[in-house]
């Protein structure tokens, strides 16, 4: 994949990167370069020949990346992003699944008048 193409991706939104580092180890990261999504301060990371900086999305930073360590970059919000139905279909699941957990919490953490007699 090509530096220019990596760039527009993130440009255009949040990205999931996979890469490898300088040990081997492959590594999947929420990434973006979209002034939508980056921090009001102007403090960007430098990128340089070798390394692209990226705003890391989850933990709300700038990292380096190595260029040549990318595997792999799929768009997942921005212009020119697919719509994926597993995705959705999941959160979807995932979220049903946090309501009932809340529910649930609820009901336990609330006493029963019959405990106050």
């Amino acid at each position: 994949m090509k530096k220019r193409d990596i760039i527009t991706i993130l440009q255009n939104g949040i990205g999931e990167v996979t890469y490898t580092d300088e040990y081997s180890v492959e590594h999947s990261i929420m990434a973006t370069l979209s002034p939508l999504h980056l921090p009001d301060e102007d403090s960007s990371g430098e990128s340089s020949g070798l390394m692209l900086s990226v705003f890391n999305v989850n933990s709300e930073e700038w990292q380096l990346i190595p260029f040549g360590g990318i595997i792999d970059i799929e768009q997942l919000t921005g212009h020119g992003a697919e719509a994926n139905k597993n995705k959705l279909e999941s959160s979807i699941e995932y979220m049903k699944q946090l309501e009932l957990f809340a529910e649930d919490s609820d009901e336990e953490s609330e006493p029963d008048s019959e405990d106050l007699e």
